[in-house]
Formats: structure tokens, sequence, C-alpha cells
């Protein structure tokens, strides 16, 4: 009896034409630096996450030295590299959603590629490839604080860290240090100024969202109608929340050190297997929507290019479980002797 068999496509595997997307983001968002209004849409837990020991070269700076004579870091044995250990701390994935900056991901993401244009929605916290484990995960914002005699509690977040900067540039905290009491909800459809830039790789277009700003008074808010989302480690998510979680964000969560006894992989788990028997029951041999990394989706239609600026204020602020950041004095988020961002 003859044997005959064909390689069949996985279901999951994309039908999107990611180079024409790639140009379409290049057209929409420009190859020139350009600031643009922008508001915090989504914030996710990450739980506890390990981080790469800080290496920077060593310039025998008073900073460093302190640094190594205290025990917090300490010199390779060339003394060219003074290293300091990084110690796990929770993190939280932020999102922004960019109004004046308008994408037609109905066209590459939808079933009837029927146009559906919505604000571009980026990942301020950013990604990194991780050559280890060959995944890309988030680079969360991290929840660590430092002592601060001015702060009410006594600890603040360091003024360089992402967190400072949104709340005093949304002005969820318009003076002084960010107390760790600081409610991170707070934070959510904050109004804020990003520079956003489309950079053509070799073979792919990254986009770059620097420089957390406050937006001018002259400036008006854009229109923007769409509800601010959180993901909670303590779980209570509903799945609306829990659908805008893409890939490099669960991979991330899924190597917390809290992530095995969290709610939130209870959570996961049981969305995951209702939306499989939906899948099966409904849609068998079908293959999956591919996976969208883009704001909710809005009835509403849009020109091309970027929308037109209105009057209208962004939406009231929705309160999101509180965090307490981990008081940790040696090291801020980034770089412990740095005043880059």
């Amino acid at each position: 009896m003859a044997y005959s068999k064909k390689v069949e496509k996985r279901a999951s595997e994309s039908n999107v034409d990611w180079d024409e997307f790639n140009e379409h983001l290049l057209e929409q968002i420009g190859e020139e630096s350009e600031s643009q209004v922008a508001i915090l849409s989504g914030i996710m837990d990450l739980g506890i996450q390990e981080r790469p020991d800080h290496e920077e070269d060593y310039k025998g700076s008073t900073e460093q030295d302190k640094s190594i004579s205290e025990g917090r870091s300490y010199l390779t044995e060339d003394e060219t590299l003074i290293i300091t250990p990084a110690k796990a701390v929770d993190s939280v994935a932020l999102y922004a959603d960019f109004p004046d900056v308008l994408v037609n991901y109905g066209k590459f993401f939808s079933k009837d590629e029927e146009d559906e244009w919505r604000p571009y929605r980026h990942l301020i916290t950013n990604t990194w490839w991780d050559p280890v484990a060959k995944l890309m995960v988030a680079k969360g914002a991290a929840l660590s604080c430092r002592p601060n005699p001015k702060a009410p509690s006594g600890w603040a977040f360091d003024p360089k860290s992402t967190i400072s900067k949104l709340a005093t540039c949304t002005g969820a905290v318009p003076k002084g240090p960010v107390d760790q009491e600081f409610e991170l909800g707070d934070l959510l459809g904050g109004v804020f100024v990003m520079d956003l830039q489309a950079v053509r790789d070799k073979k792919y277009i990254n986009v770059k969202a620097l420089n957390i700003g406050t937006k001018h008074k002259a400036i008006p808010s854009p229109e923007y109608d769409l509800e601010p989302f959180g993901v909670s480690w303590k779980g209570g998510n509903d799945d609306s929340s829990l659908q805008q979680v893409r890939a490099n964000i669960k991979s991330t969560m899924e190597r917390a050190l809290n992530w095995p006894d969290s709610k939130l992989k209870i959570e996961f788990e049981e969305y995951e297997k209702a939306n499989k028997e939906a899948k099966s029951s409904s849609t068998e041999g079908e293959p999956e929507e591919t996976e969208e990394p883009i704001a909710e989706k809005t009835t509403k239609k849009a020109p091309p290019k970027k929308a037109v600026a209105s009057g209208k204020k962004a939406p009231p602020k929705k309160a999101a479980p509180k965090k307490t950041p981990e008081p940790e004095p040696e090291e801020d988020e980034d770089c412990p002797f740095s005043d880059d961002e």
C-alpha cells in the first residue's frame, strides 16, 4: 500500500503580509522623529523579574568607588568594568496609544481585510532579545524605590525612572518626589508626549518611542475614546483585559519568580481553555486569527495618515489594583551611576 502525506500548514502560522504592514507603519509614523501626544492606555503586571547585572566602564568616579567600597559593585580582574548585581524586582509593562497616528490594522489583521483605522499602540517599556532562552521578552518598568526624606513615606521612585517621569508629566504628581505609596492606576488615561519615529532596518521596521515629556497647554488633546486597561497579578481580570496580552508579554510573565503560584496564571489557564474549546467547536479546521499587537477595536472609520486634533479631553483615568513598590535603596531601574534614561 502506497503511503502519501503532505505537511499541513499549522493553524498558528501567520497569513499577514508583514513586509506590506511594515511599509504601512513607516508611512503612517514617518522616518523623522516627531513629538506626538500619547495616552497611557495599559498597565500589565509582569511579576517579580530577574534582571541582568549592570556593566559599565570603570572611570574611577566618586559614585563608582563608593559603590565598590559599600559592596554594591565590584571590578573585573582587569579593572576595566564595574559590575553591579541587579536584584529581582516587581515590574510592569506600560502601553501608550498615539491618537494622532492612525494605523489600518483591519486591512492586515481582520479576516475580511476590511479597513479599520485605530490609534497606534506602543509598548513604551520596550522589549529585548534573550539569547539564552531565544525569546523576545518585555523590559518592564521596575517598581523599586529608595530613601527620600522629601517623600511622605520616606521612600520614593528615582526621578530618572519611567514611573516618575510619567507621574510628573501626566500631572498625577505635579510636584515633589513620587512616593512609594503612589497609585499606579492614576497613570491610566494620562496624557503626555513622546518622540515617535519609524526606523528602517535591514529586514524590519523598528518603531522608537523616546523622551517622555509634558504636553504643552497650547496643544489640544486629540480625540480618543478607547478604554484604558490593566492586567493585575492578583487576579480579577476580565477576558477583554487578558485578550490584550501579547506573546512577548505572556512569555515574560511566565519567567517571573512568582508566576507558578499566581492568580493570574490560573486565570490564563481558564481563559485559554475556554478559547480553545470555543474555537474547536465553531471553526474546526480553520486557521486561528493572527495575533495583532494593537489597540482594541473601534467601529470608528478614519482617514489615512494622522487624525486632526480636537479639543476633546482624554477619558477619565481608570483605577487599577494598587502596587506597592519594593524598597531598593542601592540602585535605580536602569543604571546606578548614569544620568541617562
